[in-house]
């Protein structure tokens, strides 16, 4: 084992076990936002490129994938044998899946201090390690937490690298091969104080920037080159009525813009994007639909609507969206699916 580690030593230093989780490339509406904090080392991303988002294990010694069929998450696959997963200066692990080179099919990217490295999928495993910056890329945040994110804030169909600073916001570029230099997409401070968040929110294929405080939501939509000034998309409170709420974003209905979700204890509320605003909340479940190991929204049938995701230590359920609600629980696992190495989503609360 300690020879394993040494050879991947540039890719995946020995620390503690957490991570971060985004979303694969058909569903970029998420990024930061596609999942709650849990150590539940389950991961949403199309990593086959069907369409469908696969359901993923990070373990300290390799990556396991059960591909969606539409109905099930099918038999364990090894997609890496080795440990793959980055860490910052804390010790806190790093592993995220997202397109980065716009094939269609989600990679693996372990994010160190040294740099990020990229692991990329062929549909049935992910390949060799491969250096996509040669130097730390991370941000601090408002709470002095660090974060990168990855989305396609660009609409070049690739996930850039994304970082929130209390000064602003930097993008380095996907060109396919590596990530690009810095560039400033904003000139002063934009975060949240319930979370920071990046999803296609107008239906342009640009990875929007959106901010969560508890007097509304703030978006600055992406111009390829930039983020455009603020945008107030709501100005009331309603997500502060329970503290312990959590917020998505994620295409619910299929327009190819990325809705609001907030999750309570008693129920899903939806808010859906008109591309100018949030629109008024709709109930889409009538009870509490959250997972003890984590609860998320991907679209793991391929018919362009996220659904809603439950993962407990029994197994994986499902709630597919109809467009209008989430529909009746389906067992997509018989057995218990998670892993070691879990997720630590954005700071959204």
């Amino acid at each position: 084992m300690n020879n394993i580690r040494a050879n991947l030593m540039k890719a995946v230093p020995l620390f503690a076990v957490l991570a971060l989780v985004i979303a694969p490339a058909a569903a970029f509406a998420q990024s930061a936002a596609g999942c709650s904090p849990s150590n539940s080392g389950v991961y949403f991303a199309d990593v086959t490129g069907d369409g469908k988002v696969d359901a993923i294990v990070v373990n300290k010694t390799g990556i396991i994938v059960r591909r969606s069929d539409g109905t099930q998450f099918l038999e364990n696959e090894v997609w890496s044998n080795v440990p793959f997963y980055g860490s910052d200066p804390s010790g806190n692990a790093y592993v995220f899946f997202a397109d980065v080179d716009g094939d269609g099919r989600a990679d693996a990217i372990a994010v160190n201090p040294n740099g990020i490295t990229v692991r990329r999928s062929d549909g049935k495993r992910f390949r060799e390690n491969e250096d996509w910056t040669r130097e730390g890329y991370f941000g601090v945040d408002q709470f002095g937490r660090l974060n990168v994110h990855f989305a396609d804030a660009t609409g070049g169909h690739k996930a850039d690298a994304i970082v929130v600073n209390k000064d602003g916001v930097t993008v380095r570029r996907s060109d396919g091969g590596k990530f690009r230099r810095n560039e400033r997409w904003t000139n002063e401070p934009y975060y949240g104080e319930r979370g920071t968040y990046f999803a296609d929110v107008d239906g342009d294929g640009k990875a929007d920037a959106i901010v969560v405080n508890r007097n509304g939501i703030t978006v600055r939509r992406s111009d390829g080159t930039r983020f455009l000034p603020n945008e107030t998309w709501t100005n009331e409170g309603y997500h502060r009525e329970r503290t312990s709420s959590r917020y998505y974003f994620a295409d619910v209905d299929g327009d190819g813009r990325a809705d609001l979700i907030i999750v309570g204890p008693d129920g899903i509320i939806v808010r859906l994007s008109d591309g100018t605003q949030f629109g008024p909340p709709m109930r889409w479940t009538r009870r509490a639909f959250i997972g003890g190991l984590g609860t998320y929204f991907f679209d793991v049938d391929g018919d362009g609507k996220a659904d809603a995701i439950a993962v407990n230590t029994n197994g994986v359920t499902v709630r597919r969206s109809n467009g209008t609600e989430f529909t009746r629980n389906e067992a997509w696992t018989v057995n218990p699916f998670f892993g070691e190495i879990g997720p630590i989503c954005s700071s959204g609360r």
